[in-house]
């Protein structure tokens, strides 16, 4: 017997959780799935949920905590999505590595531990890669999937949202708030780093090269919030790189930066 799936979102505000319990969850998935996905999605129940947003801003951060009772997965897992780069007004090309956000009225789809093959999946991927990643993932998924569904229940709750202007939904306290700023607040401070140099004159490859010192620290001491921040803000100016070329490198960093500082702070309507 499959486990019974329960949630509880932000309805009031907005921002709705759909579980595999709800009508709407098949055809949902048939349109967000990448292609030749859908089967295999609908089929993941309970181990994925569908966050609609019904507000009028784009969700740009949210998380949730998967509640398992019963079963090999028995116990609580959290679970982040961030898109750091759809703060910016103007978007560039991230790569497919970046996301674009929740925009109003759009749903995303949330994996219990991992990312969800939606349309832009295959985005940037070459047929051998596809070859290559497809049954990997596709086994993960199936795997988790009969696990989960061996629990009793399973409940999801979607525990604080962010939007593009800086609002939050739920606890201020909650992890997520702290790892998005820090996200943003690294990239902020790289892009600008970087376009100073250029700007007096540096070489692009001397100051890429700067941006990977030769003291990185030790493997144990990489797990920070702050060295992971980081280390996401370098690999997204080396894509702007890869993506526009040198010559137009400083254009698009002028493009990213942020008009005002970004500032998470409370938000009491949708």
């Amino acid at each position: 017997m499959a486990a019974h799936v329960t949630s509880t979102g932000f309805d009031a505000d907005g921002v709705r959780l759909i579980t595999p319990a709800d009508v709407e969850f098949d055809a949902l998935i048939e349109t967000l799935a990448a292609s030749g996905w859908a089967q295999t999605l609908r089929e993941a129940a309970p181990s994925i949920v569908i966050v609609a947003n019904e507000t009028n801003q784009k969700i740009v951060a949210l998380s949730t905590m998967f509640t398992v009772v019963g079963g090999p997965h028995e116990g609580t897992n959290s679970v982040f999505y961030v898109a750091p780069d759809a703060i910016a007004a103007n978007e560039l090309d991230y790569g497919r590595a970046s996301s674009l956000g929740i925009l109003p009225g759009r749903q995303e789809m949330i994996g219990f531990d991992f990312a969800v093959p939606d349309r832009r999946y295959y985005s940037g991927f070459t047929r051998d890669e596809s070859d290559f990643y497809d049954p990997q993932v596709r086994n993960w998924i199936q795997t988790t999937a009969r696990e989960l569904a061996s629990a009793h229940t399973v409940h999801v709750t979607l525990e604080a949202v962010i939007f593009d202007d800086g609002g939050l939904l739920g606890d201020p306290a909650n992890h997520l708030a702290a790892h998005f700023d820090a996200l943003v607040q690294a990239r902020q401070g790289t892009f600008r780093s970087v376009l100073g140099s250029l700007e007096a004159g540096d070489r692009v490859d001397d100051v890429m090269t700067r941006l990977w010192p030769a003291d990185e620290p030790a493997d144990s001491d990489r797990l920070t919030t702050e060295w992971h921040a980081m280390n996401e803000a370098r690999n997204t100016v080396a894509t702007l790189l890869e993506k526009y070329g040198g010559d137009a490198l400083p254009g698009a960093l002028r493009r990213a930066l942020l008009p005002q500082s970004f500032a998470i702070h409370g938000r009491t309507q949708a």
